[in-house]
């Protein structure tokens, strides 16, 4: 960013922290603060971190922060005693306690840009030798407790995101850079979608490995068609190979198939039957009964929630599932196989929407952390 003019001389904008350790739930317990202006803490700081350690100030020029570190809030207010006089905090430390001044604050905002977490910090409020310093003392009456006051502490200091959720990441790759060697189990304590998510990804991780390989899967993007009436039956051109609907009845044509896009939502709570893998035989002329074996589980059919795009918030498409059973269903993977012959504008929408969502791959479950500084690798149950 180019230098801007301000009384002074130019200002230069140096670049934070990339990581923070800052815990944005810590915020002041009482109303009558108020969110300060934080242009003394930018200042400072740059210049600090600038002349100190870098060693690039140069005469006449200014600097200023980006931003502050993720998680870190400064507040005010008028001194009771003075109201001319506004004293200023910093908040966001991860032991909830704040500070009172862009000085005492730079030991902390400088062990944050050398080391990329605060784990072992030996600022005031950090503590000497990394230890850290007992709980602040609260000056408040039992009975003017608050719920903000009995909030918990984070569960581990380190890199946090913008939520303030810890980035266990970035502290597994500071812990593979301090210790050189790593093994360690991948864990996000601190994270509630982790924690809610954990018992249903390691169910289906159990589950998947068991199941055939022709079965789609929970979460799995498929090609479908809805159900088609019993004469009705999809065939391959053995000299075009192209798909199309055949009447069983009247022995003609049918047009083409009107596959869909979706998402498998429900899969049978057992595995289907073999005869369910097929289409029904087809009716004999002039048949309007025809004859069906003992229903099962798998005749109902996979719930599919046509995919709508990832781009809206238009999601009616979601609402128009339906039950279809698996001789409809083929793997998206073929999608130019089926739809060869087709003519794109007869694509329905959902397809487009899926050929934008399969530009992505999603791990499931990543369960260990490994390396060897500087390199490392992160496995996982599986890949979407």
């Amino acid at each position: 960013m180019p230098p801007k003019r301000i009384s002074g001389g130019p200002m230069v904008v140096v670049k934070g922290p990339v990581y923070s350790d800052g815990d944005a739930s810590h915020r002041p317990e009482t109303g009558n603060l108020t969110r300060a202006n934080e242009d003394g803490y930018l200042q400072t700081l740059a210049e600090k971190w600038m002349r100190e350690e870098v060693g690039g100030a140069q005469p006449g020029r200014r600097y200023a922060l980006d931003r502050l570190p993720a998680g870190y809030q400064a507040w005010e207010r008028p001194r009771p005693t003075n109201p001319k006089h506004i004293d200023r905090w910093l908040y966001g430390h991860p032991d909830q306690k704040r500070f009172d001044s862009p000085n005492r604050f730079y030991p902390h905002f400088k062990y944050l840009m050398q080391h990329g977490n605060g784990e072992s910090c030996t600022c005031d409020l950090c503590g000497s030798k990394g230890q850290k310093p007992g709980p602040r003392k609260s000056t408040a009456r039992p009975q003017a407790a608050t719920k903000h006051q009995t909030r918990p502490a984070p569960l581990t200091r380190g890199p946090v995101d913008e939520e303030g959720t810890p980035d266990v990441y970035c502290s597994l790759f500071t812990l593979l850079k301090n210790e050189g060697t790593l093994s360690r189990a991948v864990e996000e304590r601190a994270s509630l979608d982790w924690r809610a998510e954990r018992p249903l990804v390691k169910e289906f991780a159990n589950v998947v490995p068991k199941q055939p390989a022709f079965i789609p899967r929970n979460g799995e993007i498929v090609l479908f068609l809805r159900p088609l009436p019993p004469s009705v039956q999809l065939q391959q051109d053995p000299k075009t190979h192209h798909f199309s609907l055949h009447d069983t009845i009247n022995n003609r044509p049918a047009g083409n198939p009107k596959w869909l896009a979706g998402v498998v939502t429900q899969v049978p709570s057992s595995p289907p039957e073999s005869a369910s893998l097929y289409p029904p035989p087809p009716l004999p002329a002039g048949d309007a009964n025809h004859p069906t074996d003992s229903p099962s589980l798998n005749q109902s059919g996979f719930r599919i929630e046509p995919l709508p795009s990832c781009n809206s918030s238009d999601k009616n498409l979601s609402k128009q599932h339906t039950y279809t059973p698996l001789h409809l269903i083929r793997p998206f993977a073929f999608w130019q196989l089926l739809l060869a012959g087709i003519p794109e504008s007869e694509w329905h929408i959902s397809i487009h929407n899926a050929l934008t969502a399969c530009a992505t791959v999603s791990l499931i479950n990543r369960e260990q952390f490994t390396g060897r500084w500087p390199n490392a690798s992160i496995y996982s149950s599986g890949l979407f």
